[in-house]
């Protein structure tokens, strides 16, 4: 069974989506934080910013994990289809070369 290699762009494309979808929310999150410590003077808030810095780098490992996968599944799919075309570049000389020996 030949792969898909368009099913497997779209794989990769879907993963960059909500790659991207996870870096808008760090950055409204960073924006929301930063609203935060304009207009909340208090010693909580420095508990809250841990909190919400402890998130922003958890996305961002997440945005990165995804764009990796992203790029894995794209090379896998690439591999993958260069052996199937060579081991059908070797069926076909060998169909050849049995056809000119029946000859």
């Amino acid at each position: 069974m030949a792969i898909d290699i368009e099913a497997v762009r779209a794989q990769q494309r879907e993963l960059n989506m909500i790659s991207d979808e996870v870096a808008s929310v760090k950055r409204r999150l960073k924006r929301h934080q930063e609203a935060l410590d304009a207009a909340w003077k208090s010693t909580e808030i420095k508990g809250l910013d841990a909190a919400i810095e402890d998130v922003v780098r958890r996305l961002n490992r997440l945005a990165g994990d995804l764009e990796d996968m992203g790029h894995d599944v794209m090379v896998a799919g690439e591999e993958i289809k260069a052996e199937e075309e060579a081991a059908e570049a070797e069926a076909e000389e060998a169909r050849r070369l049995a056809a000119d020996v029946n000859i």
